[in-house]
């Protein structure tokens, strides 16, 4: 059987990686939000937005990685 690899569409700029030991795809939570302001968001807009439809579809095991940069 072949996996499935869960990728948010729209969001291929905020693409920063792919984990080898999880197989799956690294996104960063600072380049969706630079993604949504640009669409004509407001930063609180666009991290309510984030949590509120992004972030929890984002569970399983072939679904991405959200990560925050330090």
């Amino acid at each position: 059987m072949k996996n499935t690899f869960m990728k948010l569409e729209g969001f291929e700029d905020a693409l920063v990686g792919f984990d080898n030991n999880c197989q799956r795809y690294i996104y960063s939570i600072d380049l969706i939000l630079e993604l949504l302001m640009k669409d004509g968001m407001s930063y609180e807009e666009a991290d309510e937005h984030f949590y509120q439809h992004i972030n929890k579809t984002c569970t399983g095991d072939f679904s991405p990685i959200i990560m925050n940069r330090i």
